[in-house]
């Protein structure tokens, strides 16, 4: 027998190979996008990847994922760095803007960070500090986020938890809480031991650029 999936026909796919029950049987409880990998990787479908290639789907619907993220980009957030101590005594660190406060009573922060990240393997478990950048921090968010800045001199200074940035609007030092796989990012969850903030405007992260405070 043919199983009719509504999404292939949304995904153009060319061809259906015959289904039969035995196979169906494992497909009730597995979501349509999951069905659709298993049945390309078999060869049960004949479809172009590059059609699959920047989409996902939900109940036969395609979502672009270049706009999703345009989308989430009209989102303003702050811009912090992720700091700790390695197992080799060397400092790390990870700029990150998915970052948001949880509870107060226990004091618990979360970021979120992308699990092909080298971070994602080197915090588990780990202390760790939420660096609040500055407006005049831009070179720290670039040289943390992977582009190393020429000339810049980063400043420290060593903690009980481990290693924080000077200078910044506020430092949020935690030592781990639980851990989240959720999708393609693990969520970190720090329970708070020490917090210190200043006065100041803060470095913004807006539509893919980093702006102050002032300019949005």
């Amino acid at each position: 027998m043919t199983i009719d999936f509504p999404f292939l026909y949304v995904m153009d796919c060319d061809r259906v190979k015959p289904i039969n029950l035995i196979m169906l049987k494992y497909f009730i409880c597995i979501p349509y996008y999951e069905i659709f990998l298993i049945l390309l990787h078999f060869n049960y479908i004949q479809c172009d990847r590059k059609k699959v290639d920047g989409y996902r789907l939900k109940g036969g619907v395609k979502m672009d994922v270049r706009e999703l993220r345009n989308c989430f980009g009209r989102f303003a957030t702050g811009v912090t760095v992720v700091t700790w101590n390695g197992d080799d005594g060397e400092r790390y660190g990870i700029t990150v803007n998915s970052f948001t406060s949880v509870s107060l009573d226990p004091p618990l922060i979360l970021v979120s960070i992308d699990r092909k990240a080298k971070a994602c393997s080197a915090l588990k478990g780990r202390p760790f500090i939420i660096n609040i950048l500055s407006k005049k921090q831009e070179e720290l968010a670039w040289q943390f986020a992977g582009r190393p800045q020429n000339g810049l001199d980063i400043e420290w200074e060593e903690t009980e938890i481990g290693p924080k940035l000077k200078h910044t609007l506020a430092t949020i030092e935690c030592t781990s809480w639980k851990e989240y796989e959720a999708g393609d990012h693990i969520l970190f969850l720090g329970k708070v031991c020490h917090s210190s903030y200043e006065t100041g405007e803060g470095l913004i992260f807006y539509q893919g650029k980093f702006l102050q405070t002032s300019e949005v």
